[in-house]
């Protein structure tokens, strides 16, 4: 039987342990760690404009990062958030170019 593994993902729910929150706090100042878990966070898909989706995603990590304490998960969110953000205006440009 194939069975697939869900995406790693940030969620705050009492009893419930958010895994990519612990592998940042346990190994987020290993770089490959970082890099590994950008690679997953960068493995979704979605449909409409791709600014929107970013900007979503982006949303999402800041608002986990509010009441966040642990200095490697604030550092790793800052991190890939600003790659969204490159994303974000990179898919702005292309879309104003379709529309052209």
């Amino acid at each position: 039987m194939l069975r697939c593994l869900p995406q790693i993902a940030f969620f705050k729910e009492d009893g419930k342990v958010c895994f990519a929150r612990e592998i940042i706090v346990r190994y987020g100042n290993l770089e490959n760690v970082g890099s590994a878990l950008v690679a997953n966070f960068s493995t979704d898909g979605w449909s409409g404009a791709a600014s929107i989706f970013y900007q979503q995603k982006r949303k999402i990590l800041l608002d986990f990062k509010e009441d966040e304490n642990n200095i490697n998960v604030r550092n790793w969110i800052d991190s890939y958030a600003e790659t969204l953000e490159k994303y974000i205006e990179n898919a702005e440009i292309n879309e104003e170019r379709m529309v052209v």
